[in-house]
C-alpha cells in the first residue's frame, strides 16, 4: 500500500483532508474502523470493500474505476484490491485506523452499511 497526502493533514481534528492511496492486487486491509466519515473515489481498478469485524470475500462489493462510496465513522469495514488500484479518500480529520483483534470477536459498529455508487 502506497500513500500520499493530496491536502490537507487527515491526522489533525477538524481539518479536511484527501489523501491517495495505491495498492496492488490481491492487496487486504483487515477488518478495522474510522472516527470519522470517508468519502472514497475509485481513480483506477476494482476497490472491493466489505462490512464486518472479519474479513469476509462473501460479504464485499466491488467498487469498479469511477465509483464511489460512503463508509459511515465507527463502522468496522474491510478491503481488498482487485487490479493495481489507485483510492482518492476524503473527509474530515482525524483519519485513524482502529484495527479489530482477531481474537477479539470484534463489534458491529453503527449497524450503518457504506453507500456505494
Amino acid at each position: 500500500m502506497r500513500y500520499a497526502s493530496i491536502h490537507g493533514d487527515p491526522l489533525k481534528p477538524d481539518v479536511p483532508f484527501a489523501i491517495r492511496l495505491r495498492c496492488s492486487n490481491g492487496y487486504k486491509a483487515a477488518p478495522h474502523w474510522h472516527p470519522v466519515d470517508e468519502n472514497i473515489v475509485v481513480l483506477q481498478g476494482t476497490f472491493s470493500l466489505g462490512k464486518g469485524d472479519r474479513f469476509d470475500t462473501a460479504r464485499i462489493q466491488d467498487i469498479p474505476t469511477g465509483g464511489y462510496a460512503f463508509v459511515p465513522r465507527r463502522m468496522n469495514h474491510f478491503a481488498l484490491c482487485r487490479g493495481e488500484t489507485d483510492i482518492l479518500v476524503y473527509g474530515v480529520g482525524p483519519r485513524l485506523n482502529n484495527w479489530i483483534p482477531a481474537s477479539s470477536g470484534g463489534r458491529d459498529g453503527t449497524g450503518e452499511t457504506p453507500v456505494i455508487k
